[in-house]
């Protein structure tokens, strides 16, 4: 399920988008727009919170456990770390240039895991995100930071706090099962990133890909004239005598962004930061960063948690967020202001996103310079339902997010810090549109059951990367 509180970057202020259409999109008949105008804000002024003095994040002592729950959080207590504090305050250096306009952050990936987790999908996912970051490279000229979604299924509803009880055997194994899922996923996406393919090995995907896609013929032309141009630079720098397979060239670095579940399960691998903060640092284990909406932004224990943990924390913000509300809840979550913490994730839709960023940018600049990172989610809020009740979102609607996105942080004098999207490496008919891969909604309403959230396919999500290199390529010129 997508966050209430999504995080939107930057809009321009002057012109309003021109109106695009939406690809077969004049059958207007056959849609209708779901965008929740009315919609309340999640976000809300959270009341102070005083944990117990023995912090849940050692023996959740102020968080309730119930006594079926209890032998799970000691058993995760006890298994090693899945992310290290060290490549924590890594992320958070990087994401400290992302807010000074030096350098771009690429959110990337499928929240659809769960019991569908395979080495095949991950990998796919990964070379897709890889390409795209190439593609962001090369057009902008700002290192890119690589961050996948490491989202996993739910436990069962029975193994929540204030659910039935049950045998704690079953808990135990559940949580394990969980905790596992998650190393399997780190594991793979980081002997990946450390895999010793050459950048034009990654280069040949994006032209695979293209070679399979139904493309504008003018659209194809760009793009098969970009991927030659990469190619020829990437043949430039190797004749140079660099090796564009060394660990240096490839920027090895990956980083992991979570939607976290249940507040036992993330309280139990919270662990102390010995070699890196200031004493009693503590930090999240079971992803870099940590992303909050809907619910928990409403729950003192969640915001209480997130504001302890040395990792960033991703805030989901939707046009029901109040200027007000949100800079209180920030300073709640970062005190000391450190930078690199808060990544604040606008989605919005287009024509909503006009209305509402401009004033929550403002008010954030207005507030002692707050420390935060503006990135824009395009997807989670461009949804329509097609007649037979599935819901998918246009690509035309995405991309117009994502220009005026781009366009209210010009406006503003604010670098665009980045991009969240949802999409998957299989070649899917889940969103309609694009001059590359040319879905139609009828192939939409043939071939889609609505079972998941509608994510861009492998060729619809290059090209999501293409416009956004080509639009900070252009931002970059004039500052």
């Amino acid at each position: 399920m997508m966050s209430a509180f999504c995080v939107a970057p930057l809009v321009q202020g002057v012109v309003a988008p021109r109106e695009r259409e939406t690809n077969g999109p004049r059958a207007a008949s056959h849609v209708m727009r779901e965008r929740a105008r009315s919609r309340q804000s999640r976000i809300s002024a959270a009341p102070d919170v005083h944990v117990d003095a023995t912090s849940w994040r050692y023996d959740s002592a102020a968080i309730p456990i119930a006594d079926h729950i209890e032998p799970a959080v000691i058993r995760l207590k006890k298994l090693p770390v899945l992310v290290s504090p060290g490549d924590v305050h890594l992320m958070t250096r990087a994401l400290t240039k992302a807010a000074n306009g030096e350098a771009f952050v690429f959110m990337a990936g499928s929240s659809v895991l769960g019991d569908s987790l395979d080495s095949k999908s991950m990998e796919g996912i990964f070379r897709l995100l890889v390409a795209q970051v190439i593609v962001l490279t090369y057009l902008s000229g700002l290192p890119t930071v690589k961050v996948g979604l490491a989202d996993t299924a739910p436990p069962s509803s029975a193994a929540r706090i204030g659910g039935s009880a049950i045998e704690s055997t079953q808990v135990v194994a559940e949580a394990v099962d969980e905790y596992f899922k998650l190393s399997a996923s780190h594991n793979a996406m980081h002997a990946l990133a450390k895999s010793t393919d050459s950048m034009l090995e990654w280069v040949q995907i994006i032209r695979d890909q293209l070679s399979a896609s139904n493309a504008e013929p003018r659209k194809g032309r760009e793009f098969i004239d970009l991927v030659d141009s990469i190619a020829d630079a990437l043949d430039f720098v190797q004749g140079c005598g660099i090796d564009v397979s060394s660990e240096a060239f490839r920027e090895p670095e990956f980083f992991t962004c979570r939607r976290p579940n249940e507040l036992w399960f993330e309280a139990a691998l919270a662990r102390k930061d010995p070699l890196y903060g200031h004493g009693d640092a503590v930090f999240s284990s079971s992803a870099h960063m940590l992303s909050l909406s809907g619910s928990a932004l409403d729950d003192p224990q969640w915001v209480k948690f997130a504001s302890e943990i040395a990792n960033p924390v991703a805030l989901s913000v939707n046009a029901g967020v109040t200027p007000e509300a949100l800079i209180q809840l920030v300073r709640k979550l970062n005190p000391q202001n450190m930078p690199g913490r808060i990544v604040l994730v606008v989605g919005m839709g287009a024509d909503e996103l006009w209305k509402k960023m401009p004033p929550l940018l403002k008010a954030v600049q207005k507030a002692r310079d707050l420390n935060v990172l503006w990135m824009c989610d395009p997807i989670c809020e461009n949804n329509i339902v097609l007649e037979n009740g599935v819901t998918t979102r246009p690509f035309d609607l995405i991309t117009a997010e994502i220009e005026t996105f781009f366009s209210i942080c010009d406006s503003e004098g604010v670098m665009p810090g980045g991009l969240r999207i949802e999409m998957t490496s299989d070649n899917v008919s889940e969103i309609f549109g694009g001059s590359l891969a040319r879905v139609s909604m009828e192939k939409v309403q043939a071939g889609y059951d609505g079972t998941y959230a509608p994510r861009l396919n492998a060729t619809q999500a290059i090209e999501i990367a293409y416009e956004a290199g080509l639009r900070l390529r252009e931002l970059r010129k004039r500052k």
